[in-house]
């Protein structure tokens, strides 16, 4: 089995040059804490740009995304 020696998240590789041998011994010493916030940084930044966002909550009743459609005279139906 092989990982990339620099993940493709963090600008490495699709090579063979970039490829090195998983040892299950020392897998977990491969990943370092660094490059996991690395990667969440990037996967942050790639999402912002491509207009993709995370709910945060429940939506606000009578928005777009709630079930909900607001009435002018204050009644409500179902979208």
């Amino acid at each position: 089995m092989c990982d990339h020696r620099k993940a493709i998240v963090n600008g490495g590789e699709n090579r063979e040059s970039n490829l090195g041998p998983i040892h299950e011994a020392c897998d977990r010493t491969i990943k370092t804490p660094a490059d996991v916030a690395e990667k969440k940084i990037n996967n942050r930044v790639r999402s912002k740009h491509l207009g993709i966002k995370k709910r945060k909550g429940r939506p606000m009743p009578g928005s777009r995304d709630s079930g909900i459609k607001m009435k002018i005279g204050g009644g409500w139906e179902r979208r």
